[in-house]
């Protein structure tokens, strides 16, 4: 998991955390860097030094990340072997933001149906959201 916070500190550096979780949902603090910028070649170093201290990296299968284009590009170039996820926590976000009565053309109660089965689908899965669907008469 790589995440960065940015009110961590009162110097407006973006703080970066990466964590390792285990077979046991367990995780560890692997590596913490502060840059003054968040563009790829900045992040890139940091990534690099990271991945040249730590030769087990090519094990990565999984990293989870915000919806960040300029991180998920870095990570995917020192990481090619790991498939790039993002988290549930900024996907919700995105998709509320993004199903809007405006953008989408839909009413205030068709909004709260959808935000309600993503949340659902997100806790669950495919597998509930469709015998749901399905018990309200949608689907097949």
């Amino acid at each position: 998991m790589v995440n960065a916070t940015y009110k961590l500190l009162d110097l407006r550096m973006p703080v970066y955390l990466m964590l390792a979780v285990d077979g046991n949902d367990m995780s560890e603090i692997i590596a913490v860097f502060l840059v003054v910028s968040e563009t790829a070649a900045v992040l890139g170093s940091a990534v690099e030094a990271f991945v040249r201290s730590n030769p087990n990296c090519e094990k990565t299968k999984v990293i989870m990340t915000d919806e960040d284009l300029v991180e998920r590009d870095v990570f995917r170039i020192y990481f090619p072997q790991a498939s790039l996820s993002i988290c549930l926590f900024h996907t919700l976000r995105s998709f509320c933001r993004e199903v809007t009565v405006d953008k989408m053309g839909i009413t205030a109660a068709q909004r709260d149906v959808l935000i309600s089965l993503f949340r659902l689908l997100q806790i669950t899965g495919w597998k509930a959201l469709t015998v749901r669907l399905k018990a309200c008469g949608h689907g097949t």
